[in-house]
């Protein structure tokens, strides 16, 4: 149980969501006992929090920078309780409850409804009900979630001229910490790829490059191909870099075939595939990209809070890039599957509100891949041509 703790914790340092193994307190049930990744006075209370409540795992750890300071100012400014609508945090988790201090009754009540607590000006517990990958991902969540908040609402104040000195301290050190985009060569396996020998590994080496790039959160993501007989498509929560075994393959273009296994997107991959002939498809969650996706200047629209279904609007990043509406992926019509593949007639990429980018390419992952980091290198460029 210890390696598979510090497995998670290698990848939190990884992602540099943490700054090292001592700046977390990591607990995972092993023959009916909690095993800890070390020891801590904290152990004893946490202990009796994963008891009371009959967890697999907790989580406990202190941030590193930008991400403590985004979610310490949060905590500041948003009372009990943050909420982002990114897709994630709306769907998945609805909100991050806060509170102030160690409070083993406050903990105890806010696990049970929610996955993860902040604790102000101190760090995040998170929780997993069955494995220690499910405390990984609810912290991880909280720290994307945090800084896509923060920086949305960073744009909307600098337009209305509200920011304040505190906010600009923040985004000044975050933009010192940005390390710039790699460039990318066409590294990935040539295509096209004819059967599983060639198919599988491709998707295994192009995971593992989105999550070497930074262009998936935690294990939210999918990545398929199409061949002549067969979609091979990646398994519902899986992680990008450990597909492995987690890839099915499915008749091609017969939704009847797909089980609970598959991906969610997996009907998205499919429409993408029949109705642009390309085989390579990437779904990635690239910061900027999802928050220009949310990015929205009006003030007084009535559909304010329901963006995610009722926007009227036509978006698109600096008229390049669309900007899927997803309602509430509904299969219907109107469902993510039917847009986004009518999108990608024509464009090779297009970003849904709050969600993220799918990409897709002819023949081989080279090309989603490489549109995948282009999109986001101009989400990222136009976020600081606007602010």
């Amino acid at each position: 149980m210890i390696n598979m703790l510090n497995k998670y914790l290698t990848k939190l340092i990884n992602q540099e969501l943490i700054e090292n193994k001592g700046m977390a307190l990591f607990a995972a049930q092993s023959d009916d006992q909690l095993v800890w990744n070390r020891e801590d006075t904290l152990s004893l209370q946490l202990g009796k929090v994963c008891k009371t409540m009959q967890l697999n795992s907790i989580l406990y750890a202190v941030p590193c920078e930008p991400y403590f300071s985004i979610v310490n100012y949060l905590s500041d400014t948003c009372g009990s309780k943050i909420t982002s609508n990114d897709f994630e945090t709306r769907v998945l988790y609805h909100d991050f409850p806060v509170i102030t201090d160690f409070d083993e009754k406050k903990i105890i009540h806010t696990l049970d409804i929610r996955k993860a607590v902040i604790i102000k000006h101190h760090g995040i517990i998170a929780s997993g009900m069955s494995s220690p990958e499910q405390a990984f991902i609810a912290f991880s969540s909280v720290c994307m979630s945090c800084y896509i908040k923060f920086f949305c609402e960073y744009l909307q104040d600098s337009e209305n001229n509200q920011l304040t000195l505190l906010q600009k301290k923040i985004f000044e050190m975050t933009v010192s910490l940005m390390k710039p985009l790699p460039q990318f060569t066409n590294s990935l396996p040539m295509g096209p790829y004819t059967d599983d020998k060639s198919i599988i590994p491709a998707m295994e080496k192009t995971g593992k490059l989105t999550i070497e790039y930074g262009l998936v959160d935690s294990f939210f993501g999918n990545i398929s191909y199409a061949s002549d007989r067969f979609h091979y498509i990646s398994q519902t929560g899986s992680s990008m870099d450990e597909l492995g075994s987690a890839i099915d393959p499915y008749p091609f273009g017969d939704p009847g075939f797909a089980t609970p296994s598959a991906s969610i997107d997996y009907p998205i991959h499919r429409e993408i595939a029949m109705a642009t002939g390309k085989k390579a498809i990437l779904h990635g969650h690239p910061k900027f990209s999802v928050i220009m996706s949310l990015a929205c200047l009006k003030t007084d629209c009535s559909y304010r809070t329901k963006c995610h279904s009722l926007c009227p609007e036509k978006r698109m990043v600096k008229n390049k890039i669309p900007i899927i509406i997803p309602g509430e992926f509904r299969s219907d019509m109107y469902g993510i599957n039917k847009t986004v593949s009518k999108a990608m007639l024509n464009y090779p990429g297009c970003i849904v509100f709050g969600h993220g980018v799918y990409a897709a390419g002819k023949n081989d992952f080279n090309e989603a891949f490489r549109y995948l980091l282009k999109i986001e290198r101009q989400c990222f460029n136009a976020y600081f041509d606007s602010v």
